[in-house]
């Protein structure tokens, strides 16, 4: 019975009730998943004890408990207005969103009574209608209030990558919308956890700054109130054949903390079982066990059995059902405390099946669901899995696969439509039993629901015992019936004596008849050429089978009879001859008909041979080959193209003063020695190992790979040690880390040459928190603020160049009283090679998201009208943590300040944990498993990291080989114009100026992707995950000004949409302002002519692309279109390269500038970029 509180009266002389721990508190009902729901009694002391388990192992604040447990209740009474209350509150209690119902018990403890006694934590609730109604909302309600926790079933996460997805789609959904950088804990429980759910939501949201560590599994049930355990990191991928034999044997594994991107082979053959947080922990005093629950014993490590929980959290039982409760509550471990006196400790039987591995705990099904086929344990979870990803029409979340009678299994699932046609029905129907057979799993029958009828839990998830009932009632609201196992009715009564008496072929066509609705009663959803071993027969079918058919025709088959004849067809043929092999009369025709290959027309007996499925996967099997074959010969042949024309260059014979020109020998040998000037341009080669000469196009290369990268490699391994060091994590905080290494960095590379780098820095915090105080005090001021905060950033870019000539002079200056490591560092040998005057632009970057990302949070806050003490969330020691970032300062991609701080790297807090524990128990020893389960992971981590900065590594150093050896631009581009010696000939030829374009703007691009890549792999090894920011290749990312844009500087493009784009939408009503505003900030962050002439050529070759999407060749990516557009692209990209258009006249010494490289190379590219067009088609993931 409900009462309203608003109808009391007399609401003065309410009394407290004395109520003790045993008393009930409330009734929660169980969610009815796999049976009716039942009343649990929720005690006083068992919700207590739970609630302060979630909290103290979260580390909150468990002040409120401390202080009701040392002066009770009237504590309160005598201090409630007592301001000192404001020092429980924790620096940063955090935000929980949730649209769980409050009937659910995650809704109601979890989510509002918890947060209720931490102190300072906020609880921002929304209709489970309202997400239902839209899933983007959750989104929209974690963005506004800054989420710090959020938790919900896999179905809610699946629920809003699906929206979100198919908004996409309609162009509706934006990620750059949403700021998931907030959250600590993205806790996925109240079912089975998905590895595929964590990860699509992670690659969905990854780029609204959603950190990769905060996915974790959990594990509760309303028995123990709700929670059990939480935190779950590691995914396992298991052997599915020994999981449905109840083993568990561990293909590999991986940490959602880190390794989100892992793929796994072979899928069919595997499991994903995500960790639901560790257990047993002397944090708790949650005793965790597994049990075999046919004797009740305690099964050994790492086997699956019921998992069994004791602590002081478990509730009073089932309301009104006392045998239930016995059942449930009271369970005992066998041969467990039975010689003691003292009381044996009784468990409460969840009635969920699991395993421990490394005291964590995974959760595998639950018991009464299990379905068992022949002997074979079927997980349900996985069969609905299988079934929902077989087909698109087939609803997410919507299927239920069941037990009813013995080894018949059946499923019901949910399509989109309730009006689907035939061919949808059975594109559905083949599509799911194909993926059963994949995967050895044999359905008898498959239902298909309308939307939305599927009975469900109210936390998303399917009543199996419910639909069950519906299924074999006949009470559900069926779309269509599919059964694909008959009854013995319908196989009929096959006359084994009369077939003698038939023809061969007619005798053949009952057997084979038979034999298919046999195979199909018993699960097998074969066509009569399918390969009985992949369409899912086990060795129990197999024997049952056998069995089956010896019954039926009453004679010994031979046992390897299925083995022999993998077909029903062939097993037909050889039954057929076996009954007919006493008749010598029909012999020879039954031998006639063998060889002819059993030819017959199977129509008349009702039994239509369709094209079988195992045919039908095959040959889709052969057509992703031959697509990959062309694929391959396009690759092929754009290889052998190049090597073509190059043998064409190299048959160049270019004589020096009547000395054949050797690259490879540097003959003649003063050509290499003598420097030249050809107008404007200057060429002087420089001392490369072994003697030999290097050319000056690789001057900054080479001065990187000598000064700077030694120097990153350093701070990189100082990062990763610092940050595991005891002693050091005891004392500062891994931001003051961050700070400390990168200073060492900026001074050993710069010097006190940096001090403008610093100024501007100083600068910004200044206004920034000048701007802060100003939004604080006058909220409307916030858009002048961002503008003034733009103002000064975009000033002192224009007043670098000026800085830069200006403190040339005082440094020399200090140079004649200083050591030179102290003015300009210990690292650079030329101190004109990146100087920090050079690395301004991508400074002033992370200055402006820092101010515009602080300022837009305290804007935020104003327009909430937050009351109460003010909380930054943000302070200067996060700010030179990322403006300093070592593996980032120079030339890495421009990280985001509300991702960056999202980041280990920036968090403040000192990390004591190693102090506590040893205060605690300083006798306790270093567990070796672990120890290896420590390392096993940070090695995990770090591998995908680390085996691409060995790649980078590898890749410099095959550069320095071909720079070294044939791989001279200067060579072709200006000294063969030296007027000093006799060159013949003067000019290139046509496959020359192609040849050493390419090369040149191949080398240009490796060398920008491996400096860019390299710092952010050892920012991702100190799990920092930066944006990636440039291609392999220019073959790829020439293919249009779109396609260079949105894959080459990456991370500008997204600081460009988040701060300029969408700081300004009502500015911005046409697409070709954002253009033109996007391409010249480019350009002004380089200050420089040229620059400023190549982003405008892009901002109109951008639009000329815009109008060319128009026509119908040009968007669906007609090859040759495509190849011709591509080639124009980069023949005018040489007029920004005056160099390579050096052309000598008739006469010696008339050297002006020439379209003939430009022509030759369109010329000689339309054909090869023909091919990288088909070979981008075919292989749109390939390398480069």
């Amino acid at each position: 019975r409900w009462y309203s509180t608003s109808d009391l009266e007399d609401c003065e002389s309410f009394q407290d009730e004395q109520v003790c721990g045993t008393d009930v508190a409330f009734l929660q009902y169980t969610s009815g998943s796999t049976s009716a729901p039942k009343g649990v009694m929720i005690t006083y002391s068992a919700l207590s004890h739970n609630i302060y388990t979630m909290i103290r192992i979260s580390n909150h604040n468990t002040v409120l408990f401390d202080k009701l447990e040392e002066s009770g209740f009237h504590f309160f009474d005598s201090n409630l207005n007592n301001k000192s209350a404001y020092t429980w509150i924790d620096k940063d209690p955090g935000t929980i969103v949730s649209w769980l119902p409050q009937y659910h018990d995650m809704g109601l403890i979890g989510h509002l009574l918890t947060p209720l006694l931490i102190p300072g934590m906020r609880s921002v609730r929304m209709s489970p209608f309202t997400f239902l109604k839209n899933p983007l909302s959750w989104a929209e309600a974690i963005t506004k209030y800054k989420a710090t926790v959020i938790t919900a079933p896999d179905f809610g996460y699946s629920q809003l990558i699906k929206y979100a997805l198919a908004a996409q789609k309609k162009g509706d959904f934006q990620v750059a919308q949403y700021d998931f950088s907030h959250l600590r804990l993205a806790l996925n429980g109240a079912g089975m956890i998905k590895y595929k759910t964590m990860r699509d939501f992670y690659f969905l949201f990854r780029h609204a700054g959603l950190p990769s560590h905060v996915f974790g599994g959990g594990f509760g049930l309303a028995e123990h109130c709700v929670y059990v355990s939480h935190g779950g990191e590691t995914v396992l991928f298991v052997d599915r054949g020994a999981l449905s034999q109840g083993q568990v044997i561990i293909k590999t594994s991986c940490s959602t903390e880190s390794d989100l991107s892992t793929k796994i082979e072979h899928t069919e053959d595997i499991v994903s079982l995500v960790s639901c947080g560790r257990v047993n922990d002397k944090k708790t005093d949650i005793d965790v066990s597994i049990v075999d629950p046919s004797d009740c014993s305690r099964v050994a490590g790492g086997c699956i059995g019921e998992i069994w929980i004791s602590s002081p959290s478990k509730t009073g039982g089932y309301w009104n059902k006392e045998e239930d409760t016995r059942h449930t509550f009271c369970a005992q471990i066998k041969d467990e405390n039975q010689n003691k006196n003292e009381n044996c400790k009784e468990y409460l039987r969840t009635g969920d099946l699991g395993f421990i591995w490394q005291n964590e705990l995974y959760f595998v099904s639950r018991m009464k669901d299990l379905i068992v086929v022949h002997g074979r344990n079927v997980i349900p979870d996985d069969v609905e899995l299988v079934i929902a990803q077989s087909h698109t029409l087939v609803r997410t979340g919507c299927v239920a696969a069941f037990q009813t009678e013995e080894d018949v299994m059946c499923a019901v699932a949910e399509v989109r439509s309730g009006d689907l046609c035939e061919s949808e029905i059975r594109a559905i129907t083949n599509d799911v039993m194909s993926n059963m057979r994949k995967h050895n799993i044999s359905l008898h029958a498959l239902q298909l629901l309308k939307p939305r009828t599927i009975p469900k839990t109210t936390s998303g998830k399917v009543r199996r015992s419910e639909c069950r009932q519906r299924y074999l009632e006949n009470k559900l609201d069926v779309v269509h019936k599919n059964g694909f196992a008959g009854g013995s009715k319908e196989r009929g009564h096959l006359n084994v004596d009369n077939l003698s008496s038939l023809g061969f072929g007619e005798a053949r066509s009952q057997v084979l008849g038979h034999l298919l609705l046999t195979a199909k009663e018993m699960g097998l959803d074969v066509n009569v050429r399918d390969n009985l071993m992949d369409s899912g027969m086990d060795s129990s079918l197999m024997v049952g089978l056998h069995n089956s058919l010896e019954d039926i025709f009453g004679c010994v088959l031979p046992p390897s009879l299925l083995l022999d004849h993998g077909s029903l067809d062939s097993v037909a043929s050889f039954i057929t001859l076996e009954i007919f092999a006493d008749n010598d009369d029909c012999h020879e025709q039954t031998s006639s008909q063998v060889e002819q290959g059993f030819n017959l027309d199977l129509e008349s007996e009702g039994n239509k041979q369709h094209i079988p499925c195992g045919t039908a996967d095959l040959r889709n099997k052969e057509e992703k080959k031959a697509e990959s074959f062309i694929g391959d010969t396009s690759t092929v042949c754009m290889i052998l193209y190049f090597l073509g024309v190059c043998i064409l260059a190299m048959r160049v014979d270019r004589v020096v003063d009547g000395i054949s020109l050797s690259l490879w020998k540097q003959e003649p040998s003063h050509f290499f020695q003598s420097p030249v000037r050809v107008g404007t341009y200057g060429v002087e080669f420089r001392e490369g190992f072994f003697g030999r000469k290097l050319d000056t196009f690789h001057t900054h290369f080479l001065a990187w790979v000598s000064d700077v990268l030694p120097l990153y490699l350093i701070t990189g391994l100082l990062l990763f040690v610092a940050r595991r060091i005891p002693w050091i994590t005891r004392r500062w905080s891994p931001a003051a880390v961050t700070v400390g290494v990168s200073l060492f960095q900026v001074l050993s590379l710069h010097g006190i040459s940096a001090f403008w780098s610093f100024g501007s820095m100083f600068i910004n915090l200044l206004v920034s928190e000048y701007t802060l105080h100003l939004a604080r005090r006058k909220p409307s001021y916030a858009s002048r603020c961002r503008w003034l905060i733009w103002a000064t950033n975009l000033s002192l870019i224009a007043l670098n160049k000026a800085a830069f000539a200006k403190s040339q002079s005082v440094l020399n200056n200090l140079l004649l009283r200083w050591p030179k490591w102290v003015v300009f560092g210990w690292c650079r040998k030329d101190i004109d090679k990146y100087n920090p005057h050079n690395a301004l632009k991508y400074l002033v970057l992370r200055q402006l998201s820092y101010s515009l990302d602080v300022l837009e949070e305290v804007s935020r806050e104003k327009k909430r009208k937050k009351t109460g003490p003010r909380k930054d969330s943000h302070s200067s020691l996060q700010y030179w943590a990322y403006i300093l970032y070592a593996p980032l300062f120079m030339h890495g991609p421009v990280m985001l300040y509300h991702h960056f701080r999202s980041r280990p790297a920036a968090n403040v807090k000192v990390n004591a944990l190693g102090i506590r524990e040893k205060t605690e128990n300083p006798s306790q020893r270093v567990v070796l498993s672990r120890v290896v389960h420590q390392f096993t992971l940070t090695l995990g981590r770090l591998s995908s990291p680390l085996s691409k900065l060995f790649g980078l590594l590898a890749l410099i150093f095959g550069s320095l080989i071909a720079m070294q050896t044939f791989y001279m631009p200067s060579i072709f581009f200006l000294k063969i114009h030296d007027n000093v010696s006799q060159i013949v000939p003067m000019n290139l030829q046509g496959s020359e100026y192609f040849v050493n374009y390419h090369i040149f703007t191949l080398a240009v691009f490796l060398q920008s992707y491996v400096v860019f890549e390299l710092c952010r792999m050892l920012a991702m090894t100190d799990e920092t995950e930066a944006p990636k920011d440039v291609l392999q290749s220019y073959l790829r990312s020439s293919v249009s000004v779109q396609t260079h844009w949105n894959n080459f500087h990456v991370s500008w493009r997204q600081f460009f949409i988040r701060y300029i784009v969408m700081e300004h939408k009502e500015m911005f009503q046409k697409g070709y302002l954002i253009d033109f505003v996007v391409f010249m900030f480019s350009a002004f962050l380089h200050l420089e002519g040229i620059w400023l002439a190549y982003f405008f050529y892009n901002f109109v070759m951008y639009q000329i692309e815009k109008v060319l999407l128009m026509w119908r060749s040009f968007k669906e990516g007609d090859h040759l279109v495509r190849g011709v557009y591509q080639s124009i692209l980069l023949s005018v990209n040489i007029f920004f390269f005056p160099a390579l258009m050096l052309f000598q006249g008739p006469e010696k010494g008339q050297i002006h500038l020439s379209t003939v490289g430009v022509q030759n190379f369109f010329l000689f590219g339309v054909a090869f970029f023909y091919l990288n067009s088909v070979r981008m088609k075919k292989n749109p993931d390939s390398f480069i």
